[in-house]
């Protein structure tokens, strides 16, 4: 259990290092992500986020293990914990609330 005695996940987390381009900034990753869950993402990045801030957010996850490409997800969703790391540094927890697998830049109308 975490430090404060309050869990907060609501399923299991799989570590998981990809970058994170955030909506407003796309042409270089504003983040690399710790780990990902069903509903959540924990992510480290420069850009001080604002907690109850809504966000989007694209990561490409690999499939090797599936044998098929890598995909490219959007996410929506919203930041619930902002924690400063080091000085410009910053750990940001979102919770998910929907999906689109991108396509050719393309969404593809998956969502939870």
């Amino acid at each position: 259990m975490p430090e404060g005695g309050i869990e907060r996940r609501t399923g299991p987390r799989f570590v998981l290092s990809v970058p994170v381009w955030l909506e407003s900034c796309t042409d270089e990753p504003t983040g690399m992500s710790r780990d990902m869950s069903a509903d959540g993402i924990f992510f480290y990045s420069r850009s001080k986020l604002d907690v109850s801030t809504d966000i989007e957010f694209t990561v490409t996850l690999p499939l090797e293990k599936l044998a098929l490409p890598e995909i490219q997800v959007r996410y929506k969703g919203k930041v619930v914990r902002v924690e400063e790391l080091n000085p410009g540094l910053f750990g940001v927890a979102v919770q998910t609330a929907s999906h689109e697998i991108l396509v050719g830049n393309e969404p593809q109308g998956i969502s939870r």
